[in-house]
């Protein structure tokens, strides 16, 4: 992968977000922003997409993933993008059930047993407790302070970010699933403070956005 070989997927008319694989590979599942507010899915090759849920929005329904089996949704209710609560939904039948805490940016384990997330409930923005929650709606168990957690492929450790001492970028940090001493890997920078998002590979690659900031220009319009 250069780059260079980019294949369109969903239509040019509609405007879309927040893409993510569904547990085959054969397919995306994203929020759709206009013509309509919908959380749809379509296959690789693009082609006829479907809806999921319909009026979904992104900066409400937040984080919203498919687990393996393809049969619910996790997803975190946010209001003012502050989690209120994170709720695991039925795909067929619609009905809902929340986790113990409210959590921010969701991961389904890979037996789909366990969600990780950030719970920012003690904790002060950007960093919060790295928890992990079983869906069931049994306690939840805190693992250490960071935000933006990422499953390793084996589930036997996780991958979080820290605020490090610059302000264009985080530090990633790994630390086993079953807590103890982390591990700082390295600077993830330059990035957008607002999206600092990223994501580990099978092979432990991690891929990131790099945002540069340009010249700082002041314009002039003359109103006629």
């Amino acid at each position: 992968m250069n780059g260079d070989d980019l294949t369109p997927v969903t239509r040019a008319e509609s405007d879309c977000t927040f893409p993510h694989w569904s547990g085959d590979g054969r397919h995306l599942y994203y929020y759709e922003l206009s013509p309509s507010h919908s959380f749809r899915e379509i296959g690789i090759d693009g082609g006829r997409n479907s809806e999921v849920v319909a009026g979904w929005t992104w900066e409400v329904n937040y984080g919203a993933r498919v687990d393996s089996r393809q049969k619910f949704i996790v997803y975190s209710e946010e209001h003012a993008a502050i989690p209120v609560r994170t709720v695991i939904r039925d795909i067929s039948t619609g009905k809902e059930q929340a986790l113990a805490k409210a959590l921010d940016d969701t991961r389904w384990s890979r037996d789909d047993r366990l969600i990780l997330g950030t719970d920012y409930t003690a904790a002060k923005q950007v960093e919060g407790q790295i928890t992990v929650c079983p869906t069931d709606g049994g306690p939840c168990r805190g693992i250490i302070r960071g935000y933006l957690p990422v499953w390793s492929t084996d589930n036997r450790s996780i991958y979080f970010l820290r605020l490090g001492g610059f302000k264009d970028g985080a530090e990633l940090w790994i630390v086993p699933a079953s807590g103890g001493e982390a591990r700082r890997l390295r600077e993830l920078r330059p990035m957008l403070p607002i999206g600092p998002f990223y994501d580990v590979s099978p092979r432990g690659e991690v891929v990131y956005v790099q945002f540069r900031t340009g010249s700082r220009e002041l314009w002039v319009a003359e109103q006629r």
